[in-house]
C-alpha cells in the first residue's frame, strides 16, 4: 500500500473496539497502523478490560483506554472525548476521526480519502457513506438523512464548540441499549448537527439510493459494497454482513458481499486473509457460507472415467460408491487430501433413491481425475478452505440445518485436507452409523481456522436449480391461500405466509400475547398477528429511544409489564434471541415462539 505525502491537519484518531473473547485481531492492527498514517495521534478505547498479550499487540497507540462494555462504540467515543476534555487536549486537534472495528479494511490508503475531503474546506464533518431518510422497521416511522458513522470525521468548527462538548457529556443518557443507540446515535448525530448550522456531506456518494421514497432508501453498505469499493474507492467494508441477518432477499440477489470479496483478493494489496481469520472466529459457519455465497461451480471438461489423483485417499464407509477395483488404491495415509463417502444401502428405501444420492456424490465430487484435480486446485488457491462437500439433496428428504446441532444441510460425503482429521477423528467418521460427526465436520474444520464450500458440477447443476425453483413453486402455492393472487413472488411475503401456521398454533387459547421486538422483524409478526388477533401490545428491554406505539400498538417496557403468565413472539433477530428467550422464561413467561 502506497504512503502518500500531503499537508494534513492535526488529528486525533479515536478506534472504539469489543470482543466478547478479549481478542485483538490482526485486520484491527492492520487497520490501526494505516489509520496512524493520517493521524498525528491515535487512541484506541476497547468497552472490556483488555489481556496483557492483546494489549501488548497495540503499540501504535499513544492511547489506551479500558471500560466497562456500556453504550456500545458511541459509548467509548464518549468516554475518550469527555476524558480529552477534563484535561484540557481536545483542543489542540484540528480534526477528530472516530472509528470502530465493525469494518474490515483499508483497502485504498486512508490518505487517498482523506486528500479529496481536504479539498471541501466548507465541510465540518463527513463520512464515508450515507443513507437516506428511511422507514427502517417497515413500520410507521421515517428516520432522517444520516451519515452511517463506523467512520466520521469532525473538523475544528464542530470539534472546538459548546453544542459538541455539550452532545458528548450527555449522549449517554439517550443510549441503554442497541436499540436506542441506532435511534438516538446513529439516525440522530447527522442532524442535530445540520440544524444547529454545521455543513457535513460523504466521500461515497450513491445517488440511486436515496430518494424521496423513504421505503426505498436502503443502506449502501448493506447492498452495494462492491460498487462502493470498486467504482467509489471506499476504503472499508462492514463486518456484519457476513451474518446473513441484514440483507433481504426481497430486495437483491446477495451476490454483492461475494464479489466485492473476490474483487478484494484479485484486484487489491489488502490481505483478505485478515478477513477469513476474523470472522471465522465469531460467527456460524452457515451463516458465513450463506452470505459470502460459499459454492463454486466446477466444469467437468475430462473423460468419464471416475479415479483420484494420487494425493488423494477415498473412503467409502458402506462399500457402495466406489468400484472394487479402486477401494485399494484409495487409502494412502500419506494423501494431501480425504474424501469420506457415506451413502449408505438401505433395504426401506426404494433403489433410485440410493441411485440419485450415490450420484450426488460421484457427480460433484469424484466426476473423474481431471475434474477431481480442479477440486484440489480450488483448496490450493483458497488456504482457509477446509472442507468441500456437495450441494443440498432436491429429492427424498429435504435437509435443512439446525443452527447449533447441523450448521448446514444434511450431506453424505466431504473432501478435506487430510491434516484436519485426527485418528480419533478418523475413527469417530467410520464407526458413525447415524452421520451426526458427518454432519459436525464444517465446525471441526471452523474451529481449525477453515471454511466450508459446496462445489457442484457444472452438468447438474441444471437439475439442481430446475429442482430447487419447482419446491419453492410448490410451497408458494401451498402457503397461497389468495386464488386471485397475480403471481409475483414477494420473498418476505413467501417467507411470512410459511410462517402463518406456527403461529396460529402458537397463540391458539392464550391469554396475552405481546410481540417482543420494536424493528422490522417485529413489523412483519404484527403483520401477520393481526390476521389471527390483535397483540396486547409491543414489548421492549427498553423504552429510550422507542416510540410510544409501533403500528398503532403500545410499547410496554419489560420490566412493567406482568411477564407471567403471558406468552411472546420474540422477534429481535439470531443474534439476540435466545438471551431474551431466556430472560422472559425465567421471569415466568409462559412459553416463546423466536421469529427469524
Amino acid at each position: 500500500m502506497s504512503n502518500m505525502k500531503y499537508e494534513k491537519a492535526k488529528r486525533l484518531a479515536i478506534y472504539a473496539t469489543f470482543d466478547k473473547d478479549g481478542v485483538v485481531d490482526d485486520y484491527i492492527l492492520y487497520c490501526l497502523n494505516e489509520l496512524h498514517k493520517v493521524a498525528d495521534d491515535l487512541a484506541v478505547v476497547s468497552n472490556h478490560e483488555l489481556p496483557c498479550s492483546e494489549k501488548n499487540k497495540l503499540a501504535m497507540a499513544d492511547w489506551i483506554y479500558e471500560r466497562e462494555d456500556s453504550g456500545y462504540d458511541m459509548g467509548g467515543f464518549a468516554y475518550v472525548i469527555n476524558s480529552l476534555v477534563r484535561e484540557g487536549r481536545l483542543e489542540q486537534y484540528d480534526e477528530i476521526i472516530f472509528l470502530n472495528d465493525s469494518v474490515f479494511g483499508p483497502f485504498y490508503p486512508f490518505s487517498e480519502m482523506f486528500m479529496k475531503m481536504d479539498e471541501r474546506k466548507e465541510l465540518d464533518f463527513w463520512g464515508v457513506t450515507k443513507r437516506g431518510m428511511s422507514d427502517f422497521d417497515g413500520g410507521d416511522d421515517t428516520y432522517p438523512e444520516h451519515i452511517q458513522l463506523y467512520f466520521y470525521v469532525v473538523r475544528k468548527k464542530l470539534a472546538h464548540s459548546s453544542d459538541f462538548l455539550e452532545y458528548w457529556r450527555t449522549i449517554a443518557e439517550r443510549v441503554t441499549d442497541f436499540r436506542s443507540a441506532i435511534i438516538n446515535y446513529e439516525f440522530a448525530f447527522t442532524r442535530y448537527f445540520a440544524e444547529k448550522g454545521y455543513k457535513w456531506d460523504v466521500y461515497c456518494h450513491t445517488d440511486d439510493l436515496v430518494t424521496e421514497r423513504p421505503n426505498l432508501n436502503l443502506s449502501p453498505y448493506h447492498y452495494c459494497s462492491y460498487e462502493l469499493i470498486k467504482d467509489k474507492k471506499c476504503p472499508l467494508l462492514k463486518r456484519k454482513l457476513f451474518t446473513g441477518d441484514f440483507i433481504e432477499g426481497r430486495f437483491c440477489d446477495g451476490n454483492d458481499l461475494k464479489k466485492a470479496i473476490s474483487y478484494l483478493a484479485e484486484h487489491t494489496d489488502y490481505n483478505v486473509d485478515l478477513i477469513w481469520a476474523h470472522i471465522l472466529r465469531v460467527y456460524r459457519i452457515g451463516d458465513i457460507m450463506k452470505s459470502a455465497k460459499l459454492l463454486e461451480i466446477i466444469d467437468p471438461d475430462g473423460g468419464s472415467e471416475r479415479h483420484s489423483p494420487a494425493d488423494v485417499r477415498v473412503i467409502d464407509q458402506w462399500g457402495t460408491v466406489l468400484h472394487e477395483s479402486e477401494k485399494e488404491k484409495c487409502r494412502s495415509n500419506e494423501a494431501v487430501y480425504t474424501v469420506f463417502i457415506s451413502v449408505e444401502k438401505r433395504a426401506d428405501l426404494p433403489f433410485p433413491l440410493f441411485e440419485a444420492e450415490k450420484n450426488c456424490v460421484l457427480e460433484n465430487l469424484l466426476y473423474d481425475r481431471s475434474y477431481m484435480e480442479k477440486i484440489a486446485e480450488l483448496f490450493e488457491k483458497n488456504p482457509r478452505l477446509g472442507v468441500v462437500i456437495p450441494p443440498v439433496q432436491t429429492f427424498g428428504k429435504i435437509s435443512r440445518s439446525l443452527e447449533k446441532e447441523m450448521p448446514i444441510h444434511r450431506f453424505n460425503a466431504f473432501w478435506c485436507r487430510s491434516s484436519l482429521l485426527s485418528d480419533d477423528l478418523l475413527n469417530d467418521l467410520e464407526s458413525d452409523k447415524t452421520g451426526r460427526v458427518m454432519q459436525m465436520m464444517p465446525l471441526f474444520a471452523q474451529r481449525m481456522g477453515y471454511y466450508t464450500e459446496i462445489v457442484v458440477n457444472r452438468n447438474y447443476a441444471a437439475g439442481l436449480l430446475i429442482n430447487t425453483w419447482k419446491t419453492a413453486q410448490d410451497i408458494w402455492e401451498i402457503s397461497d391461500s389468495n386464488p386471485e393472487n397475480d403471481g409475483d413472488l414477494d420473498i418476505e411475503e413467501m417467507y411470512d405466509r410459511s410462517y402463518l401456521s406456527k403461529i396460529r398454533n402458537f397463540v391458539k387459547g392464550k391469554s396475552r400475547v405481546y410481540v417482543y421486538g420494536a424493528g422490522h422483524l417485529a413489523c412483519r409478526v404484527i403483520r401477520m398477528l393481526e390476521g389471527v388477533r390483535k397483540p396486547d401490545g409491543i414489548v421492549v428491554s427498553d423504552k429510550n429511544g422507542n416510540a410510544e406505539s409501533i403500528c398503532g400498538y403500545p410499547v410496554w417496557e419489560a420490566a412493567r409489564i406482568s411477564v407471567a403468565g403471558s406468552s411472546f413472539i420474540v422477534a429481535v433477530g439470531k443474534k439476540n434471541a435466545d438471551a431474551v428467550k431466556c430472560q422472559l422464561e425465567a421471569a415466568g413467561a409462559v412459553d416463546c415462539l423466536l421469529f427469524g
